[in-house]
C-alpha cells in the first residue's frame, strides 16, 4: 500500500511539472503574441510626424510594421496609410 501511494505522489508530482511546463509555454507565446501587437506602437512613439519623415523613410517604417502594399504609393498616401495603421 505505501508503494502505491508513493507511485502516486511521483506521478502528481510530474503531472504539476509538465503542467506547469505547459503553463510557461502557453504565457510565453501570449507575451510574444502582445509584443507583436505593441510593436507597432513602439514605432509610432519614436516619431509620430511622418510628414516630416523621408520616403525611404517611410517605407522601412511600413516594411517594419508588417504593413502590406506600402511600395507603390507617393509620399502623401504613405504618410495616411502609416497614421491609419499606426496611430
Amino acid at each position: 500500500m505505501n508503494l502505491w501511494n508513493n507511485i502516486k505522489q511521483l506521478l502528481g508530482i510530474k503531472a504539476k511539472e509538465v503542467a506547469i511546463e505547459t503553463a510557461e509555454k502557453i504565457v510565453d507565446s501570449e507575451i510574444e503574441k502582445e509584443l507583436q501587437n505593441h510593436k507597432k506602437s513602439i514605432y509610432v512613439q519614436v516619431e509620430t510626424d511622418f510628414s516630416s519623415m523621408r520616403v525611404l523613410d517611410l517605407r522601412d517604417l511600413a516594411k517594419r510594421s508588417g504593413l502590406k502594399g506600402y511600395t507603390g504609393l507617393k509620399k502623401a498616401d504613405l504618410v495616411k496609410l502609416l497614421e491609419r495603421e499606426l496611430c
